[in-house]
């Protein structure tokens, strides 16, 4: 090897020399490289429209109709390419989402393969796998990166140079989200445990894109790879940029794995592939549907969104000059009851945190049955009280709540198992969840 990759590095200055290592001795080192990595974060945008207090009334008649979220171009004094990320949260009900939307069906193989097509369609070289389960060659288990399944891959042992992938095709065109010249950013969590360690031969993993036309395949780009310079038994972030070439009509994005020789050993885990379009416009059309489902799907007649829209230079990301603006939802009773009505709770429930475990939000959902003085608290395993939810009389419904792992103090809490509790009237409900960072 004469060339050595240290990623995962905070901003500061680094210095490094090499030697070399004989079967005897070391060898002086060569002179000193210093880098210095910083990192100046984007100028903030200015909001344009909507204004500021914005209400609007949602009927099974206006869904289509769009709200124009415009604002001004941002700078960046390290001249870096920049995009906008669009946050939308409700503080009281925790509903909350970021634009732009992962494109990727079932990133996390909760749902086993569904939505991903395997290459070659009769390898059986991977296994979907469950939080718990044991580790090849060793007495650990998986700890997935996030939910309670992920994706595993290994060589096929052919008796010669192998490729398998996993991914999903998208459509190219005026009519679907990516277009020509439309940029890409596919991201993903990889794995390989240091008892069936990649770093065993020479199998390498990677992210992949493939362009295709009515001739095939006529262009591909990858990410870096999975090999043995990465340390093993932690889950490593990858990502990949692109850009939809002229001439294509389909693009394939997923992760790939290379077997060179049937003596190049070990397996690596995949979780939370995803890919987006970077916003680089100076503006949004959304409309009303998009902004309420996840109101609707939830029973939540009025819904207050508090939005923003942040420049972000690839490292860091800047909130508008103005703050964040409130905008209100009401959601009428068609769209958001049953039988003409809201849909209230028969009985009082606490339901699963979700996701869980969790990295750096949670949401937790309770149903309120009757008018009820209401406490939802979180308790480490000490039984210490570390964060108090809600407080307070609640009207019969269903609530949602968010929880970013942080006490009543603001201060992030270590990683680990914590208790959330609910009392409502003598209702009392305890379940458990898992910080992972």
């Amino acid at each position: 090897e004469t060339e050595y990759w240290d990623e995962g590095l905070d901003w500061g200055t680094y210095t490094y020399h090499v030697t070399t290592l004989f079967d005897d001795h070391e060898s002086l080192p060569t002179n000193e490289v210093t880098v210095t990595l910083s990192n100046v974060a984007p100028n903030p945008v200015t909001i344009i429209s909507p204004s500021d207090g914005l209400e609007i009334d949602v009927t099974p008649d206006n869904l289509d109709e769009e709200v124009a979220f415009i604002w001004t171009a941002a700078s960046d004094d390290d001249n870096d390419n920049l995009s906008y990320l669009m946050s939308l949260a409700d503080p009281d009900t925790g509903i909350w989402g970021i634009l732009p939307e992962n494109q990727m069906y079932n990133e996390g193989f909760e749902e086993a393969l569904e939505g991903w097509e395997m290459t070659p369609e009769d390898n059986g070289s991977f296994s979907v796998e469950v939080d718990g389960n044991g580790i090849y060659n060793s007495d650990s288990i998986l700890h997935v990166y996030e939910g309670e399944h992920c994706l595993k891959m290994w060589g096929q042992y052919n008796g010669e140079e192998n490729y398998a992938n996993v991914g999903q095709w998208y459509m190219i065109g005026d009519d679907y989200e990516l277009q020509a010249g439309s940029h890409m950013v596919l991201e993903g969590m990889l794995m390989s445990h240091q008892d069936d360690w990649i770093g065993n031969g020479n199998n390498t993993a990677y992210l992949a894109y493939y362009f295709a036309n009515d001739t095939g395949i006529v262009d591909w780009d990858e990410s870096s790879h999975m090999d043995h310079s990465e340390s093993p038994t932690e889950w490593h972030h990858f990502e990949l940029h692109g850009v939809v070439p002229e001439g294509v009509t389909m693009v394939w994005a997923g992760v790939e794995i290379h077997q060179p020789s049937g003596n190049d050993n070990g397996s690596v885990y995949f979780d939370q592939v995803t890919m987006t379009v970077p916003i680089v416009q100076t503006g949004l059309f959304v409309s009303y549907e998009d902004i309420a489902w996840a109101a609707m799907e939830d029973s939540v007649n009025t819904m207050m969104i508090e939005w923003d829209v942040w420049s972000f230079d690839g490292f860091e990301g800047t909130p508008s000059s103005g703050g964040a603006r409130m905008m209100t939802l009401n959601i009428s009773e068609e769209l958001v009851g049953v039988d003409g009505g809201i849909a209230v709770p028969t009985e009082f429930a606490l339901h699963n945190n979700y996701p869980n475990p969790f990295n750096p939000v949670t949401n937790i959902t309770y149903d309120i049955a009757q008018n009820s003085e209401v406490t939802l608290e979180i308790y480490n395993v000490m039984g210490q009280r570390v964060r108090t939810l809600a407080q307070g009389s609640h009207e019969p419904g269903r609530y949602r709540v968010m929880w970013n792992a942080t006490n009543d103090y603001g201060q992030s809490l270590s990683s680990g198992m914590y208790i959330y509790r609910i009392q409502a009237g003598d209702f009392v409900s305890v379940k458990k969840l898992i910080l992972m960072k």
